[in-house]
């Protein structure tokens, strides 16, 4: 797989393309405890920067509220919770009533998945709008305990399903909404016609959905350290070298 500074030091005109970024493991390192995460220094500067010059899009496993918080770029688009969430450069968000009628069953489910990991410190709940994410990053050997409570959960509910991630589960919605249908949709409202070429750039088996989304019609960076199956083209070792690639995608497009 093709290093994407190669690649993109070998473009000359990046002006009719739209990016599309995941954050954690992307633009942000990954670290033990979710609620430490944070953008590498000169991270959100390069998304505001290039955002300016074509379409940008955030498309995280994180809530919307969370992932905004964190990076803290306005003018751009976002997508939390796997796509179940998305909100355009000027705040407004989607609202779908299917969803919103889940929400009491996922709080039922989050107390008690926070019951049953009390006494576990290192496993952490995370809540989001329309899910609950067990993370157990700092407890791997609970992988199993963690993996057949959400398999509990979902056989007991009547519309979720589990989603897997680094050292995390997740129980969400089970609709048609993931990370490639969050950047498909982004995609048409800003290009009805699909002009651009779209470039999304993520490390975790979610971002495989986009990368797939995409796979004809755009390109597909990965941020890996080592070689591994996936549908994406390119590669990109780590968190500072998506900074490497962001600020000469920056320097490219001034320069158009």
């Amino acid at each position: 797989m093709q290093s994407a500074l190669e690649w993109i030091d070998g473009r000359e005109d990046m002006g009719e393309i739209a990016l599309f970024l995941d954050f954690d493991g992307t633009l942000a390192p990954i670290v033990d405890r979710p609620g430490d995460a944070r953008p590498l220094d000169g991270i959100a500067d390069l998304v505001e920067s290039i955002g300016e010059r074509i379409p940008v899009g955030v498309i995280s496993g994180r809530g919307l509220d969370d992932v905004f918080k964190r990076l803290g770029v306005a003018g751009i688009y976002y997508s939390g919770s796997h796509g179940m969430e998305i909100q355009e450069p000027d705040g407004s968000r989607d609202k779908s009533a299917q969803l919103e009628a889940l929400i009491p069953e996922v709080d039922r489910h989050e107390a008690w998945l926070r019951r049953r990991f009390s006494e576990i410190s290192e496993v952490e709940i995370e809540r989001k709008r329309f899910g609950v994410a067990v993370h157990f990053r700092r407890r791997p050997q609970m992988r199993e305990e963690v993996e057949k409570a959400v398999r509990q959960i979902v056989e007991e509910s009547g519309g979720l399903r589990a989603e897997r991630g680094k050292m995390v589960r997740e129980v969400q919605p089970d609709v048609d909404r993931d990370k490639g249908t969050a950047l498909r949709s982004i995609w048409t409202r800003f290009d009805a016609e699909q002009r651009r070429r779209p470039i999304y750039i993520g490390d975790d088996r979610t971002d495989e959905d986009a990368f797939s989304a995409i796979q004809e019609v755009g390109l597909g960076i990965l941020v890996a350290e080592e070689q591994r199956p996936s549908a994406a083209r390119l590669r990109l070792s780590n968190p500072e070298e998506v900074r490497d690639f962001l600020r000469r995608l920056s320097e490219k497009l001034q320069a158009s």
